[in-house]
């Protein structure tokens, strides 16, 4: 069965044929429904639709005492197979509307449990609680009378929550949301290992050309920047393009995914490297500049530090090479200098 909805329609001439319903809620008032199918909906089996509604109604209520939490996931299920199977409702037709009461016939005619006074429902799409308020009808030209009228449908109780709150937005607006809000998370996340690889990839002045940006169809072949190709059953060969050279569209698939690892490769590599590389030691040693060969003295702080019970000082190697300290001595495990109180400077 597919689905059916029933619009609202307030207009003169039009609600003398179908009543008008008792509040804004396209499918709530079955007698509206009714009366609505009769008219526009040939072939339709009106007591197969009351059924469908009663299944649905029964899950819409909540019972005394219990949360809308606990309501939700107590009836997540068997909604779940009602909509698998294709047994789709008049008014619960994007949502599960929260009620209380029960449904009963009066006269063959069916009445809806009342709506719950907090106004929730359960998406059909994200499945998360939404508060539903009801809207006013909107001025619409129905071309087949040639005048306005009013009318409401059932996606525009639901198009609040598709722009702002649903992470299946049905809209434009709310699928640019989506994205915005993803980003705005995306950014807040502590910047790890796999983010800064990213953020690299992504900036390293790649050109696109060279990005995967697009694919070619099949029957197609083209060198890897797409700005050579011909097609198969075409007359044109570029016979000055080596064969290795093109790509049909599984190859060129596999050579941009290659690409694209050793580009990640690349930036992950120089990152781990960053990591690796120990910073210079943070401490001054003795300096003798190669112009004036004039000695600068350490300050008392490095000299409790690095002074040690032999009287002699230690300088490591590593530490002379990378500050380029005494370019002009060579024998590295030689005495520098000596101090005045007869400490040795070594390089170790």
């Amino acid at each position: 069965m597919s689905r059916l909805s029933s619009n609202i329609i307030l207009d003169e001439w039009f609600n003398k044929i179908v009543p008008k319903p008792i509040n804004n809620r396209p499918g709530y008032d079955m007698k509206y429904v009714s009366a609505y199918i009769v008219k526009y909906c040939c072939s339709t089996d009106l007591k197969k639709i009351i059924g469908i509604e009663w299944e649905y109604d029964t899950l819409s209520v909540v019972k005394p005492g219990q949360s809308l939490i606990a309501w939700a996931v107590s009836v997540r299920i068997r909604l779940q197979e009602l909509l698998a199977n294709q047994r789709f409702s008049v008014y619960h037709l994007h949502c599960l509307f929260a009620g209380f009461g029960n449904g009963k016939m009066v006269d063959s005619d069916y009445h809806r449990p009342r709506i719950n006074k907090s106004n929730m429902a359960i998406c059909f799409d994200c499945w998360k609680l939404v508060k539903i308020t009801d809207i006013k009808p909107k001025k619409t030209y129905f071309s087949e009378w040639c005048r306005y009228g009013y009318e409401i449908k059932s996606e525009n109780l639901m198009k609040y929550h598709w722009d702002n709150e649903c992470s299946k937005a049905k809209t434009p607006d709310g699928s640019a949301r989506i994205i915005q809000r993803a980003y705005r998370n995306y950014k807040k996340q502590p910047e790890t290992f796999a983010k800064r690889v990213w953020e690299a990839v992504r900036n390293d002045n790649t050109l696109k050309e060279k990005k995967f940006l697009n694919m070619p169809s099949r029957g197609i072949r083209c060198t890897v920047n797409l700005d050579i190709w011909y097609s198969i059953a075409g007359l044109y060969r570029p016979y000055h393009v080596p064969q290795d050279q093109l790509y049909d569209y599984i190859s060129y698939s596999k050579h941009k995914r290659r690409q694209l690892s050793d580009r990640l490769a690349i930036a992950r590599n120089k990152i781990q490297c960053n990591y690796i590389t120990p910073s210079a030691p943070n401490f001054e040693p003795a300096y003798i500049s190669p112009a004036k060969q004039e000695m600068i003295p350490l300050t008392s702080y490095q000299l409790s530090n690095c002074k040690s019970d032999t009287g002699e000082i230690f300088i490591s190697s590593w530490y002379v090479k990378q500050n380029n300290l005494l370019p002009s001595i060579n024998h590295f495990n030689q005495p520098i200098l000596r101090l005045k109180d007869g400490t040795k400077i070594m390089i170790v």
